[in-house]
């Protein structure tokens, strides 16, 4: 278990995400949760309460994670009101129809965008990344976005609403963490 999971940084992303994203979200969501890790995400939602969810859906191409990320959302899988499912798969392989909203926290670790340019168009994406560019395997960068121009402008969205930076600065090192909300 990777304990980097629930580090200041990545719960205050999340905490941040939720404020912003949930003012834009319909009742009765249908959420896609890419590169989920322990999909601790769609669990914030559903704890927070704030807006009525009907399922989010949690992948990540990691099966370790996944049976974590199934243990940490069990109270929100149990019948007859399951609202959080997980899979191990790729992003690259799914079907992103059916789907209200699709959130990708983890753009800077995936290869390709193929999995964005599937998206269908019109619906409500939030995505995250960081301007960190390093080799180092903690942070397990593969498609880095040094500033929030390069970020933007890999993911071209219809309309947007929100485009803000969080900045995180501890005693050895700091970084931006940025986010960009809209319809595809």
């Amino acid at each position: 278990m990777d304990f980097n999971a629930f580090s200041h940084g990545q719960i205050q992303s999340k905490l941040w995400l939720c404020e912003n994203l949930e003012p834009f979200m319909k009742p009765n969501s249908t959420i896609l949760n890419l590169g989920c890790w322990y999909n601790l995400l769609g669990l914030l939602l559903c704890m927070r309460n704030n807006i009525q969810i009907k399922s989010v859906k949690g992948i990540d191409k990691d099966m370790e994670a996944i049976t974590l990320a199934n243990s940490f959302c069990q109270s929100f899988m149990i019948q007859p009101n399951v609202k959080i499912h997980n899979e191990c798969m790729d992003a690259n392989s799914l079907d992103y129809y059916g789907y209200d909203l699709v959130i990708n926290c983890s753009v800077e670790h995936m290869e390709s965008k193929e999995w964005f340019e599937k998206i269908v168009p019109n619906t409500l994406v939030c995505l995250q990344s960081s301007n960190r560019v390093t080799d180092d395997p903690v942070w397990d960068i593969k498609n880095p976005n040094p500033n929030f121009e390069t970020f933007k402008n890999k993911f071209v969205l219809s309309n947007t609403y929100i485009e803000k930076t969080y900045h995180f600065q501890y005693d050895e090192y700091g970084y931006d963490r940025f986010m960009i909300i809209g319809k595809k």
